[in-house]
């Protein structure tokens, strides 16, 4: 029988799941736009990318309270923060492509970019599926935080 945090778990995670899924189209249809020269277009959508990945990472920090002052998880926290700070400098870096409107790179920094997502996506399913070492207080913990989510 699945318990009730067992349920809002995975109700988050589907939605997490879903704009993982929305941001990667998001960044085949500005990749598609900017190749027929359609910039102002390309820019407004990565425009959109770049709101709904940041709302997406407010959830990681949200999350990554959980491995604060644990030991055990000090190499995963920081590899997601390391993932989070390349993910948003390859999207300044995307964004100064499209407003020089240079098409010459942006494939492969668009590549770049839609790589980077699914290490965070990764991540953030452990996060959010309590795959982590946690004591009594990390798992009530994490239930607030799971709840706080849900409620966004």
């Amino acid at each position: 029988m699945r318990t009730w945090g067992s349920r809002i778990e995975d109700q988050i995670w589907r939605q997490l799941e879903s704009e993982h899924r929305r941001l990667r189209a998001a960044l085949v249809d500005v990749g598609e736009l900017a190749a027929a020269g359609s910039f102002e277009t390309a820019r407004k959508r990565f425009g959109a990318f770049r709101v709904n990945l940041e709302r997406h990472l407010v959830a990681d920090q949200k999350l990554l309270v959980l491995c604060e002052n644990n030991r055990k998880l000090e190499r995963f926290r920081v590899r997601v923060r390391r993932n989070r700070q390349s993910i948003l400098e390859q999207t300044e870096q995307v964004w100064a492509q499209l407003c020089q409107e240079n098409v010459n790179r942006l494939p492969l920094m668009l590549a770049r970019l839609g790589r980077l997502i699914p290490e965070n996506e990764a991540a953030q399913r452990r996060l959010i599926l309590a795959d982590l070492p946690l004591n009594s207080e990390g798992r009530r913990l994490h239930r607030e935080l799971l709840l706080q989510l849900g409620a966004i």
